[in-house]
């Protein structure tokens, strides 16, 4: 044992092998999930967690916004276009023709639009009815617009003529109101004063017909048309009384051919002008009914777009209820597993340090004799592990070898191991082998 070379390779203790003594050495290596990278690990996962729940939040709540407010947007315009549809349509009964391409235009946007909310428009971006509810309100609004643009139909293809026949009666009554008047001026030279007095009636009825037309178009009171039929009727009758005679009417027949070139003449004019009035007579009322109708319903076709903006409000807000709701879900089940995940990394922190702790305090005691820890992980707390384990063998190596000195063993080579505690045990070895000599 004196000879031997301290700086000699070591040499394996009591019951190891040279091979587990290498083996030991080498077995363990720091793993890719040290510590701080669990700690790491944790916090950006927590972070990214949060912060994608954020984003998912927002960008969804704002795609989800901006669609609803689309299709709010769109239904809502829809009563706009009613409440234009309406106006336009009064604005043309009052003669403002240029409006009949304003509510074409109308019409059709309406019609495009509420197909489009009810079974979907790739182009303006909006998908069919999101719920029955809502697609049973759109089929209500179908059910009161079909009528409803049949009667604005209606009235685009019948009041452009009856205005154009108006505008004629205005424009052309004076002129007859004149033939009228330079008849009845000759017949005052000619012909005896009740021929004269009833051919008078001409001028009167004419202006009455006139006033009557256009208290009809305005007011739709049928004692306008009764008295324009009436009027209509006595007039051909004074015309054809002068041409041929009428008992009843106590007229005379003109003989006087100049005097009946100009009633032929006045009977002509008279007959186009008789031709526009029954035209106006005949087809304003249904105009007028078809008014009253679009009167009548505008508000029922309000009242129920507006129970679709409202219902689809509704889903709208509901949507976003319910995704406030699956964020709570969301941010509990992410507590969950951050706490679940925070709690395996600690104890693998922990309990290998409580464990460790508790042996040093048991070797601070001089309680050497310790069992060794089992590595389960690669980080610094294995490190420490293994590092304790190494320590327990060199505790009991170095037992071992006080036990054999103090058992006079001291002449059979001693296993020593390399480090300050070797020093001083060869020391002590030395100086006890020279005593026992």
């Amino acid at each position: 044992m004196t000879g031997q070379n301290p700086e000699s390779p070591e040499k394996p203790g009591p019951g190891f092998s040279q091979y587990e003594s290498t083996k030991r050495g080498r077995e363990f290596t720091m793993g890719f999930f040290k510590i701080p990278v669990k700690l790491y690990f944790l916090t950006f996962a927590l972070l990214f967690s949060m912060a994608g729940l954020v984003y998912y939040t927002v960008k969804t709540l704002d795609t989800n916004q901006k669609y609803d407010a689309k299709l709010i947007y769109l239904a809502g315009k829809q009563r706009m276009l009613t409440q234009q549809l309406s106006k336009g349509l009064m604005a043309l009964l009052r003669g403002e023709q240029k409006k009949i391409e304003e509510i074409n235009s109308i019409k059709m946007e309406f019609h495009t639009v509420l197909k489009a909310l009810m079974r979907g428009d790739e182009e303006l971006g909006v998908s069919a009815a999101q719920t029955q509810d809502i697609l049973d309100r759109f089929n209500k609004i179908q059910e009161q617009w079909v009528p409803f643009i049949m009667n604005v139909e209606i009235i685009l293809q019948t009041w452009p003529e009856i205005s154009n026949n108006i505008d004629l009666i205005m424009e052309n009554h004076s002129g007859l109101f004149d033939e009228a008047q330079e008849i009845i001026d000759l017949l005052s030279k000619n012909s005896d004063k009740q021929t004269v007095a009833t051919a008078g009636r001409l001028r009167e009825i004419i202006q009455r017909l006139t006033k009557t037309v256009l208290g009809f178009t305005r007011y739709n009171d049928k004692q306008f048309l009764d008295e324009s039929m009436k009027f209509i009727k006595l007039q051909d009758k004074i015309i054809q009384g002068l041409l041929e005679g009428d008992s009843d009417l106590n007229i005379n027949k003109i003989e006087d051919a100049i005097l009946r070139k100009k009633i032929y003449g006045l009977k002509t004019n008279w007959e186009l002008f008789r031709e526009k009035l029954n035209h106006v007579f005949k087809t304003l009322p249904t105009v007028h009914n078809a008014s009253e109708y679009i009167s009548e319903n505008n508000l029922n076709l309000l009242q129920a777009m507006n129970s679709a903006v409202k219902e689809m409000a509704s889903l709208s807000q509901k949507r976003v209820v319910k995704m406030i709701n699956n964020q709570y879900k969301a941010l509990i089940i992410l507590f969950v597993f951050g706490f679940i995940l925070s709690t395996i990394i600690i104890r693998q922190i922990t309990t290998p340090l409580g464990e460790v702790t508790l042996k040093l305090g048991y070797i601070a005691k001089g309680n050497f004799r310790q069992e060794k820890m089992t590595i389960k992980t690669r980080d610094e707390v294995g490190f420490l592990q293994k590092t304790f384990n190494t320590l327990v063998d060199n505790m009991t190596w170095a037992i071992s070898q006080l036990n054999g000195i103090s058992s006079g063993d001291i002449k059979n080579d001693i296993q020593l191991r390399r480090g300050d505690f070797e020093k001083a045990l060869r020391k002590f070895i030395m100086s006890t082998m020279d005593k026992n000599k």
